[in-house]
């Protein structure tokens, strides 16, 4: 069943009273929360903050179900971060997922699937824009794997998109920053290969757009090769 939760309005300690800006600059972010399982977070929340304010913390709430949705009103031009808390017990984080959409309806990050070693840390930090829509990453990236040594990766476009870069780290290492560079393609897929049996990697996607301006990266699932011969293509 899904939850809509109006976080933003109408009470002197909800949003509007913590907006660190007048109204004519706020614009209204969509947070859809999603679970794999099927019975909510079980848990877990997630606190948007702007400007080092707490603004929201959505899924305290989000006790049931596939998905869930939160409205929070951030201010334009104002960095904001999302945060990632566990909860107490086996809150099973493998099975939480996030998309977050801009007043443009545009998917400005989304959280997959199996990605719960970013758990209690900020998983996303941009900047608000309510005046003009932006590049927007690429969805729904997946991997699979082609032999012991080797992962195909694929995602789904935005819009009239046709070009990105992907990156692949060690696990381990810290989801990537906006300076990273990726390899080059054209096409909404890539193969890795020669990747070392026993390791494991992480795999990102971001879009390029007009003008050369790059989306945020996405993905962040782990890839481990050696499982190959057992039929399971990807573990988290």
């Amino acid at each position: 069943m899904k939850k809509l939760l109006l976080l933003a309005i109408f009470s002197f300690f909800g949003l509007a009273a913590q907006a660190q800006c007048e109204a004519q600059f706020q614009c209204t972010y969509t947070f859809i929360m999603s679970d794999s399982y099927g019975d909510g977070w079980n848990g877990n929340t997630m606190v948007i903050s702007q400007n080092g304010n707490d603004i929201a913390t959505i899924g305290a709430t989000f006790d049931d179900g596939n998905n869930s949705t939160a409205s929070v009103l951030l201010c334009t031009g104002v960095p904001f971060q999302i945060r990632w808390n566990l909860g107490e017990g086996n809150t099973y984080p493998d099975e939480v997922g996030l998309n977050v959409m801009n007043n443009f309806q545009q998917t400005v990050f989304a959280l997959a699937y199996q990605s719960q070693l970013l758990a209690n840390s900020i998983i996303y930090t941009g900047n608000v824009n309510c005046i003009s829509s932006i590049c927007s990453p690429p969805i729904l990236p997946v991997a699979q794997a082609t032999s012991v040594n080797s992962v195909f990766i694929q995602w789904n476009a935005q819009f009239d998109q046709n070009q990105w870069e992907v990156l692949e780290l060690p696990d381990g290492l810290p989801f990537p920053n906006a300076s990273m560079i990726g390899t080059a393609t054209t096409v909404n897929s890539f193969t890795y290969s020669g990747l070392d049996y026993v390791d494991a990697y992480n795999y990102y996607v971001r879009s390029v757009c007009s003008g050369g301006e790059k989306s945020v990266w996405t993905g962040s699932s782990i890839f481990y090769s050696e499982l190959f011969d057992s039929g399971r293509n990807i573990r988290y």
